[in-house]
């Protein structure tokens, strides 16, 4: 059987999430498989936390993850100029 799987483990990223309600998909995530988490990464300005350790994508990285996962979802559906 082939593993068509996202690469585990993932840093879970919540943007400027202003609150738990936009970071639907990382509270899930973070939820139902804690394991598969390394921490949560937000931008200067985010609220929303899913329990996991605040980290950077070079710390994350020196932990051993594999996959960023966009965990929020902004307003329609685009992402903001200032998440680049």
């Amino acid at each position: 059987m082939v593993d068509n799987a996202i690469a585990r483990p993932y840093l879970l990223f919540l943007g400027t999430a202003p609150s738990n309600l936009w970071a639907k998909t990382a509270h899930g995530i973070a939820h139902w498989r804690p394991e598969w988490c390394v921490g949560q990464f937000g931008l200067p300005g985010f609220e929303a936390d899913v329990g996991l350790e605040n980290m950077g994508i070079e710390a994350a990285a020196e932990r051993g993850t594999k996959t960023l996962v966009i965990g929020v979802a902004p307003h329609g559906g685009i992402m903001p100029p200032d998440w680049s």
